[in-house]
């Protein structure tokens, strides 16, 4: 069945669409491989043949995965790779891996990736020294 009769099938109902409550007409799209998270057929997981997917594995790095060519066998449709070695890496290898088969999607790949690694990254807690008084400072400058 080609895409386009899969959308139009799967475009007004579906168990993935998320219907904006307050006042808005956005709609949006849990799904798998749907990058930027609208409900359009751009970026629908479900029936474009190539679709990528950027998602988090675990507490450091990323997961990328693409569909495949091989539609008629389910569980083989989706490649993953794990990226762990870092954000340099990681993002090049997210760059390199759309910038042939979908390049209308590196930008949003681009942009997930980065939040997932931003999100993981551990914050440094600050350590605020005291204030030097005037009485602190006498004894250390006498002595």
């Amino acid at each position: 069945m080609s895409a386009d009769l899969q959308w139009l099938v799967i475009r007004k109902n579906n168990s993935f669409l998320v219907h904006n409550k307050v006042g808005g007409r956005d709609i949006f799209s849990k799904e798998a491989n749907n990058l930027t998270n609208t409900h359009s057929f751009k970026a629908s997981g479900l029936v474009n043949s190539k679709t990528v997917g950027v998602s988090a594995n675990g507490n450091k790095g990323l997961v990328l995965s693409t569909k495949n060519r091989n539609q008629s066998r389910p569980r083989q449709v989706q490649t993953s790779v794990k990226l762990t070695r870092g954000a340099r890496h990681a993002n090049k290898a997210v760059k390199g891996a759309t910038s042939k088969y979908r390049q209308d999607l590196q930008r949003a790949a681009l942009a997930r990736a980065s939040a997932i690694l931003r999100s993981q990254k551990v914050k440094a807690k600050k350590v605020r020294s005291g204030r030097k008084t005037a009485k602190a400072a006498k004894p250390a400058a006498t002595a």
